[in-house]
């Protein structure tokens, strides 16, 4: 007897040919998509928080560690907003990492996890820093859910292909095939997810906004009369002179800086310089009104603070100390450290450039270290 004709309408062939494309070779790359044991997204490189440990058997990355993702903003004005951000993309490379996106004045940096406060302390120099901040989200309950779903859809779908293979009427057939392109579709879709959220463990972001800045016009405040000396502060044509009942204060000479204030001399200052004309002067004054460390140097914020960018605060020893970056690139970087007691106040400033702030700049801190109580 002859075997039955069956007629095929085109949605019919339609499906025949797509379940042809899906079990004639489980090696394709079509075929390897269905597969519940298709290889998972590529892990990254290990590195702490749970990054980098071996798949489990359903080919997933375990998480046996919290899985921290950091991102900062910061938002800085600069006289050259572009030549700043330029200045981000290097150091962003020089700590192994790039540039994901450039807009405009908006920048959005990708760096290695362990990398992260590095390049976030570091860009914060580049300009004056409007504002500022950081976070860290523990993102390893959605690791671990997004992991488990997808284990369910994978076994989800090596059950469809094993029915698809034993189902024998057309209709149940298509039927399968679109429940299979579903679930294909999902765990496309939870894999993508999987590999973005180890991804922003493994790489922090940081984004930048570079504001212009408008050259700032000094804030004259006059100290009391108590505070006579924080006027003479910053002089750019002679850096050491004070001109008041001041008394010199030597310090240690070292490798960088060398005294040019002679034995016996009855200058109000004592004086170094570099090679490169970098200078430290160093002085003492009474201690009236009565403040700690602390308290002048935030007074000489606050009355000279305007004539640069954001200050850089730090303690070293006795010393309470400040480091003031320019307006103008190619201006003076000034350091001031102050150290107190009941009676005297004892005061050191230094003015290099940018480019000798590097090397100069921890030699000064070196000084303030050695110097005698």
């Amino acid at each position: 007897m002859p075997s039955p004709v069956i007629s095929l309408g085109a949605a019919d062939l339609d499906y025949a040919r797509a379940e042809e494309a899906i079990l004639m070779d489980k090696g394709t790359s079509a075929a390897a998509e269905f597969e519940g044991s298709a290889p998972p997204p590529p892990s990254p490189a290990p590195i702490v928080a749970g990054i980098g440990q071996k798949p489990t058997s359903s080919g997933t990355p375990a998480v046996s560690a919290r899985m921290i993702a950091y991102q900062g903003w910061i938002q800085l004005a600069s006289l050259e907003p572009e030549a700043l951000l330029d200045s981000a993309e290097r150091r962003v490379v020089a700590l192994d990492g790039y540039v994901e996106s450039r807009r405009g004045r908006h920048l959005v940096l990708r760096v290695p996890v362990h990398r992260f406060e590095q390049l976030f302390q570091s860009v914060k120099t580049l300009g004056k820093v409007i504002s500022s901040r950081k976070s860290a989200e523990d993102v390893t309950e959605a690791v671990e859910s997004t992991d488990l779903e997808l284990q369910l859809r994978r076994t989800q779908l090596s059950k469809l292909k094993s029915i698809l293979q034993r189902e024998t009427k057309i209709n149940e057939r298509a039927s399968l095939l679109q429940e299979i392109r579903r679930v294909s579709e999902e765990i496309a879709r939870l894999e993508a997810r999987s590999a973005l959220l180890r991804k922003r463990v493994q790489l922090s972001t940081l984004e930048l906004d570079a504001v212009p800045l408008q050259t700032p016009t000094a804030r004259k405040v006059v100290p009391p009369a108590s505070m006579y000396w924080i006027s003479s502060l910053f002089n750019e044509s002679n850096p050491g002179r004070i001109h008041w009942d001041a008394k010199a204060n030597p310090l240690g000479e070292t490798p960088e800086f060398v005294s040019t204030t002679a034995k016996g001399s009855e200058d109000p200052v004592w004086q170094a310089a570099s090679a490169d004309g970098s200078v430290v002067a160093s002085f003492s004054v009474a201690n009236r009104p009565l403040g700690d460390a602390r308290f002048w140097r935030s007074a000489i914020s606050h009355y000279r603070g305007e004539e640069f960018l954001a200050a850089d605060t730090s303690s070293v020893a006795q010393w309470s100390v400040a480091r003031l970056p320019p307006v103008q690139p190619d201006g003076a970087v000034w350091w001031i450290a102050v150290r107190a007691n009941d009676k005297r106040l004892e005061v050191v400033q230094a003015r290099m450039s940018v480019a000798s702030d590097r090397q100069l700049g921890p030699a000064f801190r070196r000084m303030l270290q050695e110097s005698k109580p």
